[in-house]
């Protein structure tokens, strides 16, 4: 099983955030995040914003995507 990683460093904005969840940026990476685990690989994602961080939790707990957090 080969792993994948990579990094996003993008803003975010908590008052826009209808926004980000339809950013292009956040559109292509649950795009990128479905194909990966589909081919069941694993995924470390890095990012400098705890909030966008937040969002990608929120977004894998309703598409049922199993994720663990570190802090």
């Amino acid at each position: 099983m080969e792993d994948i990683t990579f990094e996003i460093n993008w803003g975010y904005d908590k008052d826009n955030l209808k926004q980000v969840n339809e950013s292009g940026k956040f559109e292509q990476l649950k795009e990128m995040l479905t194909q990966i685990i589909e081919e069941k690989h694993r995924v470390l994602l890095f990012s400098q914003f705890v909030n966008m961080l937040d969002i990608i939790k929120d977004w894998c707990e309703k598409s049922g995507i199993k994720y663990e957090y570190l802090t």
